[in-house]
Order: structure tokens, then C-alpha cells, then sequence
């Protein structure tokens, strides 16, 4: 338990919450609890709510812990492709598409979430989860995807458009990569860093063990 509050800790230290004035701006104040369902809502202290539509934009801040009582992360091993971009061109569309929510703590989820959401520290699901970008700590059991992922993400299956910093379970991909995959099968299609595993590709080769691409 001490590791992950000093991953967090570190995560804020390099990956700092970019709050400035126009995120305040035509939003209501509440605190010390709310639920995030309500739109351009600033929430201070612990944000609650049932499950989060993923293409739905709220424009919400929270700012302490968001807890989603039921998620839809549990269907999250039922999806018949990865939601994670293939391509840049698709990563371009999704990335102009408006954020539903910016977390900037702790984002839990007993079920997982589905979430096109942006969170600052660390994001725990229950099953699976989906979010656009974390930056510090993702943890879930099975299924990780994430568009944007900058820190640690950890899951039997990880998969991120574009990582910086570790993938570590049992199989990782990611298209864009600087940093290390560590796990069973690792996958990367343009690599900066290290694959450690019993077999890694990259845009250079496929070997066992270790792989890289500088």
C-alpha cells in the first residue's frame, strides 16, 4: 500500500494536474460530495455515482476521489475489438472529441469504468476499465485500455495508443511506445525503450526474452 501512494506521489510530480482558470469558468462549486453526473460541475472531496456513459461530454472536474458504484468495466472482456486507436488518423478523431470527465486523485471503480475521461493519479477498476488518458497509476485484473497513457499500467491485458513509462502484464500493446513492456507477449509498433518477455516485437524484430528499439 506504501509503494502505491509514493507511485501517485511521483506521478503528480511528473505528470502535474494542468488546472487553470477556464476550467473553473461557467462550472458550479460543490463540496465536501457530489455526483459527477451533474454537468460542468467542479466537485472538491468525493465524487459519487452509477456507472459513466463513455461518449457522453459532462464536463466535469473532481478533485479528490471519484467513486462509480457500478461500472461498465465488467463487459469490458465481452468487446469484440480493443477501443484503442489502430492508427494515427483515428487517434486524430478521438482526440478532438471533448473529455467527459478530468479526475485529479483517486478513480475507482469496483466494477471498472468505460470513460472517456482523463485522470491525474491513480485508476483502479474492478474488472476492466477504459480511459482516454491517465497519467500516474492504472490497476485492473484483466483488461486495460487507455488511449493516451503516461506512468504505470498494469492488467493481464494492457493496451495504449500511445504509453510512456511500463506496461506490465501478461500481454502489452501499444502503438506508439518510450518505455518498457514487461510480460508474457509484448507488442509495439513503434518502440522506444525495452521489451522484457518469453516474446517481443517491435518495428525492428521479434525476439525472446529482451528486445528494443532506440
Amino acid at each position: 500500500m506504501k509503494s502505491c501512494i509514493l507511485l501517485v506521489i511521483i506521478s503528480f510530480l511528473i505528470f502535474p494536474a494542468k488546472i487553470n482558470a477556464q476550467e473553473h469558468e461557467k462550472k458550479n462549486t460543490y463540496l465536501p460530495v457530489w455526483t459527477y453526473h451533474k454537468s460542468n460541475s467542479n466537485i472538491f472531496g468525493l465524487a459519487l455515482g452509477f456507472g459513466t456513459v463513455r461518449t457522453l461530454s459532462r464536463n466535469t472536474n473532481s478533485h479528490g476521489v471519484k467513486v462509480e458504484l457500478i461500472g461498465l468495466g465488467f463487459l469490458s472482456p465481452l468487446t469484440p475489438h480493443s477501443p484503442v486507436a489502430r492508427d494515427l488518423n483515428e487517434f486524430v478523431e478521438l482526440n478532438n472529441e471533448p473529455l467527459s470527465e478530468k479526475i485529479y486523485g483517486l478513480n475507482f471503480s469496483l466494477t471498472g469504468t468505460l470513460c472517456d475521461c482523463k485522470t491525474v493519479g491513480l485508476s483502479i477498476g474492478g474488472v476492466g476499465q477504459y480511459n482516454f488518458q491517465i497519467n500516474g497509476l492504472s490497476l485492473t485484473p484483466l483488461m486495460n485500455f487507455a488511449q493516451v497513457h503516461n506512468g504505470i499500467q498494469i492488467a493481464i491485458f494492457n493496451d495504449s495508443y500511445q504509453m510512456r513509462g511500463f506496461q506490465i502484464g501478461a500481454r502489452n500493446n501499444s502503438f506508439n511506445s518510450g518505455g518498457v513492456q514487461i510480460g508474457l507477449f509484448n507488442y509495439s509498433k513503434n518502440l522506444k525503450g525495452f521489451q522484457i518477455g518469453l516474446w517481443n516485437v517491435n518495428q525492428k524484430r521479434g525476439s525472446p526474452i529482451l528486445n528494443w528499439a532506440l
